[in-house]
């Protein structure tokens, strides 16, 4: 592995640690909408949520992308083309729970 590989693979799994436990204090049981989750920092972000226990709902902008973020352990795929996020996200997670938190790979924003 090259350095800079090294280097952007640390960055991005920093990146979802201060997202899960300093933004949003991510914890087993809770529901998490996550933008941008088939990109390098989402995938990280997939499986981390699986390890923690929560169900990570992962935006994609296509049917092709949800094979990946499945694979990686998100618990269910919206594609952001052709459903609208923001009203999936206020119906309800893939068990009927709401959302607690929403994020993205860019701004890390959250509820």
């Amino acid at each position: 592995v090259s350095d800079r590989a090294a280097a952007a693979l640390t960055t991005k799994g920093l990146t979802v640690y201060q997202v899960f436990h300093r933004a949003h204090a991510l914890k087993p049981g809770q529901t998490i909408l996550f933008q941008a989750a088939a990109g390098g920092v989402g995938l990280i972000a997939c499986q981390w949520a699986r390890h923690i226990g929560a169900a990570l709902i992962g935006a994609v902008g296509s049917k092709e992308k949800t094979a990946a973020i499945l694979a990686n352990g998100a618990a269910h795929a919206i594609v952001y083309t052709n459903e609208d996020v923001a009203e999936r996200d206020s119906s309800s997670g893939p068990d009927g729970s709401t959302t607690n938190s929403r994020s993205d790979a860019i701004d890390h924003r959250r509820s």
